[in-house]
């Protein structure tokens, strides 16, 4: 794997949980949290957020919403890059809420609501099926 494909990285982290393999993960947050770098891209901090909550960080998961938070008052931050943590830590209706601003808001990282992953444990909830028909995803 090409270490300067960032995205292939926080993928293979998702998958790693899937599977069962949250040690492998754990082990590799200080990586991740190097990829990601002081300050990097909301949609990275969103999924280092929601490893983070995932493996049982919750103090760093919130770190990351409070960082993402308070960068939105100064920079435009993705509603999904926040809802991204909240999957992470369990918080469905939270998450379901930003998942609803960014769709008013016309997140652009909302194209992988359908298929990516990281939402797989939320996609049976009546909210989340509503989203997804009013984004008129085809198929």
């Amino acid at each position: 794997m090409d270490p300067e494909i960032r995205s292939s990285h926080f993928l293979r982290a998702v998958l790693y949980l899937r599977v069962g393999k949250t040690t492998d993960v754990i082990n590799g947050l200080d990586a991740l949290r190097t990829l990601v770098g002081d300050g990097g891209p909301p949609h990275r901090v969103g999924y280092l957020g929601y490893l983070y909550g995932k493996t049982g960080h919750r103090t760093e998961a919130l770190r990351a919403v409070s960082e993402l938070r308070k960068r939105s008052a100064t920079d435009y931050v993705p509603p999904s890059s926040i809802g991204n943590v909240y999957v992470g830590l369990n918080r469905r209706e939270d998450a379901l809420d930003e998942f609803e601003r960014a769709f008013a808001q016309r997140d652009p990282w909302l194209v992988w609501l359908k298929v990516h992953p990281l939402y797989d444990e939320i996609r049976s909830h009546p909210r989340f099926q509503e989203l997804i028909r009013r984004m008129k995803f085809p198929g």
